[in-house]
């Protein structure tokens, strides 16, 4: 049965678009949570008073959740209101260390500088603009939104590797001067980058959360800044990789070569004339200079044989199909057929 068919490739797009859905849901939230806060940050001000401060313990279908409950009375223009809300982002919930601190950061009868809507004073808030935990928070949201993309790019991935209209079994097909580059490299530097991205912020995001109150805007922006340099600089370095042919397949039409790159057993890239090669072929075997066990952990190969029975295996795949897709391709762009022996 074709990869393509099977019943989990057809799952992977629908899932990962009510994955990609409900990520996008939580973060059109924080967005509007901090497009409040910030507006919020020029509301005028007035002097309140704590009145309760506790932390609250909430059921949940996932259990228990605590929420520091803060309210505070205060006046505007004569009017007595009393608020509850201290921040639009509602960050202030979560674990135990968290409402705690925020509770004890606010004791009864502590007085506090309230905020207030100019066009309905019974709005209020006593953490205003976009500070660090809404910076954490959104930055620990990306990590989903990659976990998301990644799920489209191994569909999209795999669709292609497997599609027979679809040259070089998805590897990217570069032709100049009489040379074709085929691109063996599966993951592309962008790819690399959003993974390191996910892993760093990963790393921040639990750093970052066990200080809940403590972490500063300063702290998250350089978080952010760790982030975005961290993608930019793996990009970067991959793409310098890719861009310098390590990795490629080179077909030289005009010299009748074949240049095999380094790795599969390879310290240097390895130049076959079209003469010596003997057969190409889709294989799923260990090879020898590979220790892992067990076989089947091995992923399927191309192989070429040349003169004497030796074997160089081209890349490897992530399926046999794919493996043997990639066979044929490679046997029509060197006018090979499957069994031809070409020395003679």
């Amino acid at each position: 049965m074709s990869l393509r068919s099977n019943p989990f490739y057809k799952f992977v797009p629908v899932f990962a678009s009510f994955w990609l859905l409900v990520v996008l849901f939580g973060l059109g939230i924080l967005i509007v949570a901090m497009y409040n806060q910030s507006r919020a940050a020029s509301w005028p001000t007035t002097d309140g008073v704590v009145t309760r401060s506790e932390v609250e313990t909430l059921r949940t279908s996932d259990g228990q959740e605590l929420r520091p409950i803060v309210k505070f009375v205060y006046s505007v223009e004569g009017v007595e209101h009393i608020g509850d809300r201290i921040s639009f982002s509602g960050f202030s919930s979560g674990g135990r260390s968290a409402a705690e601190l925020t509770v004890a950061a606010h004791p009864v009868g502590e007085k506090v500088v309230v905020r207030y809507d100019p066009a309905d004073p019974s709005r209020s808030a006593l953490r205003v603009g976009v500070g660090a935990m809404e910076l954490i928070g959104a930055l620990f949201m990306m990590t989903f939104l990659i976990v998301g993309v990644g799920m489209f790019w191994a569909w999209r991935t795999v669709g292609r590797a497997c599609n027979p209209k679809v040259p070089a079994a998805g590897r990217r097909v570069m032709v100049r001067g009489g040379v074709t580059r085929v691109r063996l490299a599966l993951i592309p530097p962008l790819v690399w980058a959003l993974v390191a991205v996910f892993v760093l912020i990963c790393v921040l995001s639990l750093m970052l959360s066990l200080f809940p109150i403590g972490a500063t805007q300063t702290t998250a922006l350089v978080a952010w800044g760790l982030a975005l340099l961290t993608g930019a600089g793996v990009f970067a370095w991959r793409n310098m990789l890719a861009g310098g042919g390590r990795d490629d397949l080179v077909i030289d039409e005009a010299g009748a070569q074949l240049r095999l790159p380094r790795g599969e057993g390879r310290d240097e890239p390895l130049q076959i004339p079209f003469s010596e090669i003997r057969s190409i072929d889709a294989t799923w075997k260990q090879p020898e200079w590979r220790t892992l066990r067990p076989a089947h952990a091995i992923p399927p190969a191309v192989d070429i044989t040349l003169d004497g029975g030796r074997e160089e295996t081209v890349a490897r795949f992530i399926a046999m199909e794919s493996a043997e897709l990639f066979a044929d391709w490679l046997r029509v762009r060197l006018n090979l057929d499957g069994d031809a022996d070409t020395s003679t």
